[in-house]
């Protein structure tokens, strides 16, 4: 595994795990930096976090998700 990314990238791919599927939701803990969450916003990766700690993944922000997954923990095998 290649845990090289940058923190805005591995926040990207855990967004992006907890994405419900059907709307591109992912709720934010309180966890979650807000700077960074500015960052993913900035590159276009995720719509303005709104109230309730709900975010937005944007179509290009799943890509580059899916991406890093794979770059990050490869291909699953079961």
């Amino acid at each position: 595994m290649d845990f090289t990314g940058s923190d805005d990238e591995l926040a990207l791919v855990f967004l992006y795990l907890e994405t419900c599927k059907q709307y591109h939701v992912a709720r934010t803990c309180p966890h979650w930096d807000p700077d960074c969450l500015d960052r993913l916003y900035e590159q276009g990766y995720i719509a303005a976090p709104g109230l309730g700690g709900r975010v937005v993944i944007t179509e290009e922000g799943r890509e580059r998700a899916s991406q890093l997954f794979l770059r990050f923990f490869g291909k699953l095998q079961f």
